[in-house]
């Protein structure tokens, strides 16, 4: 038997690079994705290079669930599997220097779609690590194929022609014993 859902632990990388921008200092972004992070690690720099700096983020573990496979087996066969890291950018917390929050991390290309249709929310894709997308293949691996599609049949529809003048069609069913 094979497990319906699986979670991992993950952070995010942001990235604070400096712009030439009249209104803005820096432009932040995810730009990577770090499998089991170590305790406490939101908010620290993992590297700093000249204008650039990166910090982890820390957020909710990686789901994988059994009803996303298709979502996921799109994302493996695709040329350049990737994570997508949805973060809010209208984040502002007093106690927290990272001005936006990671909400979700996903590799299932169904649910990023959803979140790519929406305006509020920064979504950024990046690659797939290696140890990433071996966990994922052999989770799909487990799991049942999914069912196949199979058009549902429509049921014939008893319409009656009622005109115009008749009695009314509620009571023309009752009298003949349609509807009790």
């Amino acid at each position: 038997m094979c497990d319906k859902l699986l979670q991992l632990p993950v952070a995010a990388i942001v990235e604070r690079a400096r712009v030439n921008h009249p209104w803005q200092e820096y432009q932040w972004r995810a730009c990577g994705v770090v499998l089991n992070p170590p305790p406490d690690v939101h908010g620290k720099v993992r590297l700093h290079e000249g204008d650039r700096t990166e910090f982890f983020a820390e957020c909710d573990p990686l789901e994988l669930h059994a009803k996303e496979v298709e979502g996921y087996m799109v994302n493996l066969q695709s040329s350049h599997p990737g994570v997508w890291i949805i973060s809010d950018p209208d984040y502002h917390d007093a106690e927290d220097h990272l001005p936006l929050a990671v909400q979700l991390i996903t590799v299932s290309a169904y649910e990023a779609q959803e979140y790519l249709d929406a305006d509020d929310l920064n979504v950024d894709v990046v690659p797939l690590p290696p140890a990433l997308h071996d966990i994922v293949q052999d989770f799909v691996a487990a799991q049942p194929p999914p069912e196949p599609f199979r058009k549902r049949r429509n049921k014939k529809l008893d319409m009656e022609e009622h005109r115009f003048g008749q009695e009314p069609i509620a009571v023309l069913r009752q009298r003949m014993g349609k509807v009790k």
